[in-house]
């Protein structure tokens, strides 16, 4: 297929990895004892890398004899040592880790113990050498180049990445598909025909008839994709169930007129003008909040970020303002939150209908607890109460919400009480063109 040529690393590029990658290993067996094992993970390790990667995962793997508490501090140690000349910054995941900036490559220094078994684990990263050995041992050259164009295909859609940003395919999940289907070809003709909930289980740790405990296992995912080395992980846990579809739908499109435009990343070319003209022709109110970012890792911010635009988005329609869509985005130094509205003024009245006539108490109790109401009267056989509406406009229910506990993370309370509301001629500024051309502009292929 002609995409392989654009996403495959040159000889050249893999020379040079291969150059900067031994130096990265003299230096940190350089400042390990010999019983730390330093060794490479990720998709560089297991040959499906694509084109211009420039990170690395490198592990120093530590014997089960060291405490936890002891990786963690000795693991940050070595690393720090060893990188020593170069810029570098502590990072955490499920302990601290080294994310180092090394001649023009990004290098990741995470400590974690050796292991044989995924019974042995003692972190969670401890499985990550055995996604390599288990990967290297079931696919083959030409198989590694069906990851690569899976991975394309992912990034084409906007569905590849197990970050949170994302929610969508990580690199192990796509190389574990290719390992089910054995091609591509095969996936994509399995997968148009896919359900939702999907489950696969590659190993076959589970009966069909465990497929229900499966579902409560998982939180109810849309997919499960059972780790093969370690049966109680899904793979596919950060998948979303608009990622999987995308994916689904992508397919059959594919295979019914196949081409090399679904790996291509379409970048939607278009004017302030006519940006501008889409926005206004949907006649919406649209209401853009725009804060500082709270200083968390990006696996942090962005679960508590959908929390916040989840929580105002509930809160809203609580209030009766009909919401269209919304949308959330940060590059962690400021976030922005939009919610699109089909109504965003209310009335400043709102009918109460009360219970039926017939309900002597229930009628009697509607009557007390609406004593201030601007009317009460009966509709048909039901008491009903008009009272006067406190919150009108969406601007206001915003304010508001801000006052309530509504589920707002603690984390981005106090930011966002300093948040700023964009107007909506702000939203063709080159700061925020690209954000609501993704936004107002998304559409199939």
């Amino acid at each position: 297929m002609k995409s392989l040529k654009k996403i495959n690393p040159s000889k050249s590029e893999i020379k040079k990895d291969s150059k900067i990658l031994g130096e990265v290993f003299d230096l940190l067996k350089s400042a390990t004892p010999p019983n730390i094992q330093v060794v490479l993970v990720g998709s560089v390790a297991k040959g499906t890398q694509l084109k211009n990667k420039k990170d690395f995962d490198v592990f120093l793997l530590f014997p089960k004899k060291y405490s936890k508490k002891e990786l963690e501090e000795l693991g940050f140690k070595y690393a720090k040592k060893a990188f020593e000349r170069h810029k570098y910054r502590k990072a955490y995941a499920e302990h601290p880790y080294l994310k180092v900036k090394y001649k023009g490559y990004d290098i990741d220094v995470v400590p974690a113990y050796k292991i044989k078994e995924i019974t042995e684990k003692g972190t969670a990263v401890d499985r990550s050498p055995l996604h390599s050995e288990y990967i290297n041992s079931h696919l083959s050259a030409k198989q590694k180049d069906d990851v690569r164009l899976l991975k394309q295909f992912m990034k084409a859609n906007n569905i590849y990445g197990a970050e949170i940003r994302v929610e969508g395919f990580s690199g192990y999940l796509c190389e574990l598909l290719i390992a089910k289907y054995g091609s591509i070809v095969n996936l994509f003709n399995e997968a148009q025909n896919w359900s939702i909930p999907m489950y696969i289980d590659i190993e076959a740790y589970y009966k069909k008839e465990e497929m229900d405990k499966l579902k409560s296992l998982f939180s109810n995912a849309p997919l499960i994709v059972i780790d093969p080395v370690d049966k109680n992980r899904n793979v596919s846990a950060v998948v979303s169930s608009t990622s999987l579809s995308i994916f689904i739908f992508s397919c059959r499109q594919f295979l019914k007129k196949p081409s090399t435009n679904f790996f291509i990343k379409q970048k939607y070319k278009i004017t302030k003008t006519q940006l501008k003209r889409i926005i206004d022709k949907r006649q919406t109110e649209i209401l853009v909040i725009k804060f500082k970012a709270p200083d968390l890792v990006e696996d942090t911010l962005w679960p508590q970020l959908r929390k916040t635009a989840v929580a105002l988005k509930n809160y809203f329609r609580k209030q009766g303002f009909e919401k269209f869509g919304y949308y959330y985005w940060s590059d962690e130094k400021e976030c922005i939150i939009m919610f699109e509205f089909l109504i965003p003024k209310l009335p400043g009245i709102i009918k109460c209908m009360g219970p039926r006539i017939t309900q002597n108490q229930n009628v009697e109790d509607f009557i007390k607890s609406h004593s201030h109401a601007l009317d009460i009267h009966i509709e048909h056989d039901y008491i009903c109460a008009i009272e006067s509406r406190q919150i009108c406009n969406v601007k206001d229910a915003f304010k508001e919400a801000l006052r309530s506990n509504i589920g707002i993370p603690i984390n981005f309370m106090s930011f966002i009480k300093k948040a700023k509301i964009l107007k909506k001629s702000n939203l063709i500024d080159e700061k925020y063109k690209d954000i609501t051309t993704e936004y107002f502009t998304r559409t199939i292929k």
